[in-house]
C-alpha cells in the first residue's frame, strides 16, 4: 500500500488507477458536478473545451514539478461549467500536497489476490468486491472495502462449470453470471452464492456475457452466436448476432432499466429489446467495435475499437443512433471504456498505456493519465469513489480514504 503523489506518472508494474471525488475542502467553492448528479453531458464550444484541456494540462505539469501554487493557479482559471471528474481529482492532489495536510487521502493500491492462479477478475460495483475466475475452477471473492482487504477470500465451488472465460455482476451486486470453457453459463444469487440457473448451449468457451438488472435475462456467446436467454425457463429467446472470431469481454451490456441491451460487432453497435430480443437499431462505428459502456442514465453508449486500427472511441445516443463524437488519439487499440459517474466524460484505456478523458458533447480529450498496459474493461463503483482495471500483474485501483 502506498500514498500516491503523482498518479499520472505511474507505470504498469504497480498499478492502475482509480480516481476519487475531491474533499469538501477542495470543492466547497466549486459547485461540483458530482454533487449535482448530472444526467446529461455538459455543453461548451470546442474552443472553450480546448482551452480547458490546455489549462488542465498546465495544472498537471506544474503539479508534476512540485509547483502546487502554479497547479492551483491553472486549476482556478478553468471555466466552472466545464469542470469534470479530472478537475476534482487535481483539486484533491493539490490539497494532499500541502505540507499541513495529512497524507494518504489518495491511496494507490494493488488489489488483494485470491491466493491461487487466476484468469481475470470482475468488479461488483455496489459492494466493492472482486470475483476472481481461478485456475482451479473456483470463484474467489475478495473485498476492496477499507479494513477488509486482507480478509480470507470466500471460495465458491460449482461442479457444473469448468474454467471460466467470462463473468458479470448486476449493477446492484445481487446477481452474478459466469461462462465457462464448455458453453455453460451459471447464474448465482451473489448474496448467498447459491446457483439459481444453469444455461447450456454448445461446447465452446463463453467469451462474453451480460446479465439483466433483475437477473432474469442473460446474453451470452456460444457456438452459434450471441444468445438471449430466459433465466427462469432456462431457454433461449433469440439469437442476437453471429459468433465472431475476434471477441473480448465487454462487448455486451444491458441498459440500467433493463429494457434494452447493446451488443458490439465487427463495425457496428446493435440495440435489442431486452424482453423479446428483437432488433431495434444499429450505430456504425469502426472495425472491432467490441468494447462498450452504457452511461449511468442509460441514454448513451461508448464504443471502443479493440484492434490496432483505427484506435477509435465514439459515443452514440441510444434512442436515436446519432453519433455524439468520434475521436482517435490513442496510439494502440482500446482495452476498455467507461463513463464518469456524471456522464459528462467518457473514459478510454488503451494498450498504449494511457487512460484518457473525453468531453462527451464535443469529443475533446481533456485529460490523460499514464497507467501501464491495461486489458479488460474500466470499471467504476456506484459510489464514484473507485475506478479499477487490470493488467498482467494484477488488479489495481486508487480510491479515496
Amino acid at each position: 500500500m502506498r500514498v500516491i503523489k503523482h498518479p499520472y506518472r505511474v507505470q504498469s508494474a504497480i498499478l492502475t488507477a482509480v480516481l476519487c471525488a475531491a474533499t469538501a475542502t477542495a470543492m466547497s467553492a466549486e459547485n461540483s458536478p458530482a454533487e449535482k448528479h448530472l444526467s446529461r453531458p455538459q455543453k461548451g464550444s470546442v474552443a472553450e473545451v480546448n482551452l480547458y484541456a490546455q489549462q488542465m494540462k498546465a495544472c498537471q505539469a506544474a503539479h508534476e514539478k512540485g509547483d502546487a501554487a502554479g497547479a492551483a493557479e491553472n486549476l482556478s482559471k478553468t471555466a466552472e461549467h466545464l469542470r469534470g471528474w479530472e478537475h476534482q481529482f487535481m483539486s484533491q492532489l493539490i490539497v494532499d500536497s500541502h505540507p499541513d495536510h495529512s497524507p494518504g487521502s489518495l491511496r494507490m493500491e494493488t488489489a488483494p489476490t485470491p491466493g491461487v492462479p487466476y484468469r481475470f477478475a470482475t468488479l461488483d460495483p455496489q459492494n466493492k468486491r472482486l470475483a476472481y475466475a481461478c485456475g482451479d475452477g473456483s470463484i474467489r471473492i475478495c473485498s476492496l472495502k477499507r479494513g477488509e482487504e486482507n480478509a480470507t477470500p470466500r471460495v465458491v465451488q460449482n461442479p457444473h462449470i469448468g474454467m471460466l472465460f467470462s463473468a458479470a455482476f448486476t449493477q446492484d451486486g445481487r446477481f452474478f453470471a459466469a461462462g465457462d470453457e464448455r458453453g455453460n453459463v451459471a447464474v448465482f444469487d451473489a448474496r448467498t452464492w447459491e446457483e439459481t440457473a444453469l444455461l447450456q448451449d454448445g461446447d465452446v468457451p463463453v467469451r462474453d456475457l451480460a446479465i439483466s438488472p433483475d437477473g432474469l435475462r442473460v446474453i451470452s456467446e456460444h457456438r452459434d452466436g450471441m444468445m438471449f436467454w430466459d433465466v427462469k425457463k432456462r431457454s433461449k429467446i433469440a439469437k442476437l448476432v453471429k459468433r465472431y472470431t475476434f471477441l473480448y469481454p465487454g462487448s455486451v451490456q444491458f441498459l440500467p432499466k433493463g429494457d434494452l441491451a447493446v451488443v458490439g460487432g465487427f463495425y457496428e453497435v446493435k440495440v435489442f429489446d431486452a424482453a423479446t430480443g428483437q432488433f431495434v437499431r444499429e450505430m456504425m462505428h469502426q472495425p472491432y467495435a467490441m468494447s462498450l459502456s452504457v452511461s449511468h442514465d442509460g441514454t448513451l453508449v461508448a464504443s471502443g475499437t479493440r484492434g490496432s486500427l483505427p484506435r477509435s472511441v465514439a459515443v452514440f445516443e441510444i434512442a436515436t443512433g446519432r453519433q455524439v463524437f468520434e475521436a482517435s488519439t490513442h496510439r494502440k487499440g482500446i482495452s476498455g471504456v467507461a463513463f464518469a459517474p456524471e456522464d459528462d466524460r467518457a473514459l478510454s484505456s488503451s494498450a498504449d498505456g494511457t487512460l484518457r478523458f473525453w468531453h462527451v458533447s464535443t469529443g475533446v480529450e481533456v485529460f490523460r493519465i499514464n497507467i501501464g498496459h491495461p486489458f479488460g474493461d474500466v470499471a467504476f463503483t456506484n459510489d464514484r469513489q473507485l475506478l479499477t482495471w487490470q493488467d498482467r500483474v494484477g488488479v489495481h485501483y486508487i480510491q479515496k480514504q
